[in-house]
């Protein structure tokens, strides 16, 4: 996959939709090609816009370095395990169980909230734009899950509820893990955890 056949899919995914869904599913990617060439360099720049746009507060005085890794370690295992957790409740919904096209689906969702991010760190004004990238990575996944995992339509807005409350979840927790990790290794812990 090159460049110019990245950006032709995530084009795709805004102007052509059902088409663009269709045709990623046809093409059969493996889960590396779509992580390699897609969501690690849209994860590596969001997590570093995130470095510039989360409030101090919230960083718990981590250092830049250590929130960067903190970031893009927990959502890049967040996509990862939450797509295998997503790919097995398929069948349930009369989906198709495929690692593959969970993550391609989760991975390509996901872009307009990491564009958000990005934008956010320009900025905080353009820190309105992540409910708009929230709001277009949902219509997006709920398009995707009946057109990639093949849930029937009557099935679609259940197993895309479970699946997005699964996900982010699964993100609050291995954020908070990676946070309290880094915490521990920087010897920042106690300064964060009230004396008793």
């Amino acid at each position: 996959m090159n460049i110019q056949e990245v950006f032709q899919i995530i084009a795709g995914i805004f102007v052509r939709g059902d088409q663009q869904w269709l045709d990623l599913k046809e093409r059969k990617y493996g889960w590396q090609v779509i992580l390699i060439h897609i969501t690690i360099p849209f994860l590596f720049l969001s997590s570093y816009a995130a470095v510039f746009s989360t409030p101090v507060e919230l960083k718990f005085n981590l250092a830049p370095t250590s929130w960067f890794f903190v970031m893009f370690i927990s959502n890049l295992l967040a996509i990862l395990s939450s797509a295998g957790m997503i790919a097995a409740l398929a069948p349930r919904f009369n989906g198709e169980r495929s690692y593959d096209n969970v993550v391609t689906l989760l991975s390509l969702s996901y872009i307009p909230v990491f564009v958000a991010t990005i934008l956010g760190a320009f900025h905080p004004v353009f820190r309105v734009f992540s409910i708009a990238g929230l709001v277009l990575m949902i219509f997006l996944f709920l398009k995707g899950v009946r057109l990639m995992i093949g849930v029937p339509v009557h099935k679609q807005m259940g197993f895309a509820f479970i699946a997005l409350i699964l996900l982010f979840a699964v993100r609050v927790i291995l954020l908070s893990i990676a946070t309290a990790f880094a915490l521990a290794i920087t010897g920042t812990l106690y300064e964060v955890i009230p004396q008793v």
